[in-house]
């Protein structure tokens, strides 16, 4: 039988998966730049972090992603393993971080690039580029964040035990 953090594995890959064959749809049908309200479609080849931060030491940017590689996977992992004693939503956050950094680093180690396509162009702000893997990070290291500062004891109990 098939274990809950082994469910949770296939689906983060599934979608990972998911979010590159957009991505390479993207990159195929946007020739020239489409808005859409303040959102703008463009493809943009980031070598580093969130907006192009360290993307001259592409090593450097490889061991780092692998490193919050197998430490997502052990927050995933816990996680799921404590699930039937916790709820469901304390394995959000670790799937989120796991699925958008597998995204980005499988980009990152085929292409030597990740393809961002939506940018923020607003005379206010400086523009930023971002994609689907992205904001799954941002959003599960923002949960994963907010559990632990008000959540604390059962952030506790599953990574203690």
């Amino acid at each position: 039988m098939i274990q809950i953090y082994q469910k949770v594995f296939i689906t983060s890959l599934s979608v990972s998966i998911g979010c590159l064959l957009i991505k390479k749809m993207m990159t195929m049908l946007i020739q020239d730049p489409v808005l859409f309200m303040i959102f703008e479609i463009d493809i943009v080849k980031n070598k580093g972090f969130f907006m192009g931060l360290w993307g001259e030491t592409p090593m450097l940017i490889k061991i780092i992603m692998g490193a919050f590689f197998f430490l997502f996977c052990f927050m995933l992992y816990k996680t799921a393993k404590a699930y039937p004693e916790i709820s469901l939503v304390y394995v959000l956050p670790p799937w989120m971080l796991l699925t958008g950094l597998t995204g980005n680093m499988t980009e990152m180690l085929l292409n030597g690039s990740v393809t961002d396509y939506v940018a923020i162009r607003q005379p206010w702000i400086e523009t930023f580029y971002f994609n689907i893997e992205d904001c799954l990070i941002q959003a599960g290291a923002i949960l994963f964040t907010y559990q632990s500062l008000f959540h604390n004891s059962t952030i506790d109990k599953i990574y203690k035990s």
